[in-house]
């Protein structure tokens, strides 16, 4: 959900009106665009609470077996037959009363309409038996780091967490032992008619990282030695299936010499965890080295300690000094298009995807865009080939940061603000604020007291 601290203000998301009764009977058709968008996201607002308290008092309901008054076997199946819900919603709203019961954090946010449904039934989730006392003593910093997130950054996030916390318990699955007794891929490759195949696979995340950053790697030597061009009518499918083909002919001309590129995954691994130091006890430090540690691929998705060890035996190790901010430190040349280390560096810092706000278009999508247009003259201060002064724009955003005239400013953490053009000597009037659509990262751990 939009934080509260967002809602209010001017040019904010403030509410004008004054009850749900008031939300209800409002007449958007009526509304300026302004107070359309404020309006929808008040309703949503305004959902989440009244989805609290749903819950809540079927909790009541549940708790004191009122249910049995009725005759029915349980307060899931009292309820479906009276409201407009199937069975299976109604028990999910009863389970979901029980886990709030011991879950006052997120109860809370619940109820402020900080968090919607959505949210507030991945946290329960992630709160399996094997990792409750851990889920318990850092519950509040879970509620407080996925409310700003949109819903698939706060499920990665939170399917991440779920999997170091694991780790810190010790548990092992004995139901799911590490590598996994079922096959690793499986591919179909058929012939049909009018001399025609189709290629279909199913493959786990190692494999799947491992087959992305080949066809990646070829796209980008494709693309560098002019062979693939932005103007060459193909669809990014197509492209894939060329860059594919190509890395097919080369395995099959034996004998030859090719320069090849390195096919490369991109991974973050905090230091601590690189250098194999266990994670503290929760008890001890409230969940705060626990909640620090990073070992994931680019796109969030959690890493496995094995895998990771695998990976280690021959790879290369980049180090990335991150500022107080979360800001990647680095020094720009004057060259109009960014170098390949930029280009890492942008996919690093905007977690892969488009920077604008709200859109997570992959960074293949993406180009390279100069926030203030590039300047030639190397005495100029402004409009460098910097990191300072570029974001990954999608195609879509790009045309239209162009078309529409938008303003951007890049904050040093690579959040990104994005303004709608204004009379001269008029404030700038930004978008609608999004949810926050990067990636969490742990926040700099402070030195310890001497």
């Amino acid at each position: 959900m939009i934080p509260a601290d967002r809602i209010g203000g001017d040019g904010e998301l403030d509410d004008p009106f004054g009850s749900i009764d008031a939300l209800v009977a409002a007449d958007p058709t009526s509304m300026t665009d302004e107070e359309a968008r404020r309006h929808v996201l008040a309703l949503h607002r305004a959902k989440a609470r009244v989805d609290a308290a749903v819950i809540a008092a079927t909790g009541v309901v549940d708790g004191r077996g009122l249910h049995r008054a009725d005759g029915s076997r349980s307060a899931g199946a009292w309820l479906s037959g009276r409201v407009d819900q199937t069975r299976g919603r109604s028990h999910a709203d009863v389970r979901l009363s029980r886990f709030l019961r011991d879950a006052p954090a997120t109860a809370a946010a619940f109820r402020a309409g900080r968090i919607g449904r959505v949210k507030v039934d991945l946290l329960a989730r992630t709160r399996t038996p094997e990792v409750a006392s851990i889920f318990t003593t850092t519950e509040s910093h879970l509620v407080d780091t996925v409310e700003t997130m949109l819903v698939a950054d706060a499920d990665t996030y939170l399917s991440a967490w779920h999997e170091r916390a694991l780790e810190a318990a010790g548990y092992v699955d004995p139901d799911h032992p590490t590598p996994p007794a079922a096959p690793f891929i499986a591919l179909h490759l058929d012939q049909t008619v009018h001399d025609r195949w189709v290629l279909a696979g199913e493959m786990d995340n190692d494999h799947g990282q491992r087959i992305k950053a080949a066809i990646e790697a070829e796209l980008d030597h494709l693309f560098r030695s002019g062979a693939l061009t932005a103007d060459d009518g193909l669809s990014v499918a197509e492209r894939r299936g060329v860059a594919l083909a190509r890395i097919l002919d080369r395995q099959v001309r034996a004998g030859t010499r090719h320069g090849r590129p390195r096919p490369s995954i991109e991974v973050r691994v905090d230091a601590r965890t690189l250098a194999g130091i266990a994670v503290a006890d929760p008890a001890d430090d409230d969940g705060a080295d626990l909640a620090s540690r990073v070992s994931e691929y680019l796109d969030g998705s959690p890493l496995a300690p094995t895998t990771l060890a695998r990976y280690l035996c021959h790879a290369d190790l980049h180090r990335v000094v991150m500022g107080p901010d979360g800001e990647i430190l680095d020094v720009g040349k004057r060259h109009r298009s960014a170098t390949r280390a930029q280009r890492r560096a942008l996919r690093n810092r905007h977690d892969g995807h488009c920077a604008y706000p709200g859109c997570h278009a992959p960074d293949d999508w993406c180009e390279a865009h100069h926030i203030v247009p590039w300047n030639p003259d190397p005495a100029s201060p402004d409009g460098g080939t910097d990191l300072s002064n570029l974001v990954p724009l999608c195609d879509f955003h790009h045309h239209r940061v162009h078309a529409l005239g938008l303003g951007l400013t890049l904050h040093p953490d690579g959040t990104l603000d994005v303004h709608r053009p204004v009379a001269e000597g008029r404030r700038r009037q930004p978008i609608t604020p999004t949810l926050d659509h990067r990636r969490w990262r742990p926040p700099p751990r402070s030195a310890p007291a001497a």
